[in-house]
């Protein structure tokens, strides 16, 4: 999520991409304003979720960013 103590999600993205640049990012949230999904993509993540989001869209989309 997005937001956390300590560490934020955008932080969190950020450290992990440097880091691991192999592994690919989904990101779900229940923010989901312009900005937020604006700096997100910014950032590099391979996907945004709302939390809304039905189970059946969010298991298909995260099997086609695997196989891409």
């Amino acid at each position: 999520d997005l937001q956390m103590p300590e560490m934020d999600g955008f932080e969190t993205c950020e450290l992990v991409m440097q880091s691991y640049p192999e592994i690919k990012i989904l990101v779900v949230s229940q923010l989901t304003t312009k900005e937020v999904i604006h700096k997100i993509m910014q950032i590099g993540v391979h996907g945004f979720f709302s939390k809304n989001t039905g189970d059946k869209f969010c298991l298909e989309s995260s099997e086609l960013s695997r196989i891409c």
